[in-house]
């Protein structure tokens, strides 16, 4: 296994059909696995690692890619709600202070 950064790694295996690969990765519905460009199964095993079925026989090479899954992207949309409020505040607020009648003391 090769980490080629902290969301993408490759497993690469003398595999039967029939085998399976158990990595020591917790598993989340956010890991993708592709074998020669096709998705393949990744599902927990009994102590809920990620396990992959790559269904390959002789060399395989299984790409792995974490995206987050659901919880990153409602993460990721929350995040960029809260951002167009906070700078739709900060305009509003510039705006109506540009507005106020401005009293000069003589």
């Amino acid at each position: 296994m090769q980490w080629l950064d902290p969301n993408r790694a490759v497993v690469r295996a003398r595999m039967e059909p029939s085998e399976v690969v158990s990595t020591q990765i917790n598993y989340h519905p956010g890991w993708h696995a592709r074998v020669a460009g096709t998705t393949r199964r990744v599902y927990a095993d009994g102590l809920g690692f990620m396990a992959i079925d790559p269904r390959c026989a002789g060399d395989c090479e299984i790409a792995l890619e974490f995206d987050g899954g659901v919880e990153s992207k409602i993460c990721l949309a929350a995040s960029a709600a809260v951002l167009l409020a906070v700078l739709a505040g900060f305009f509003w607020r510039a705006r109506r202070d540009s507005l106020a009648p401005v009293i000069l003391m003589v």
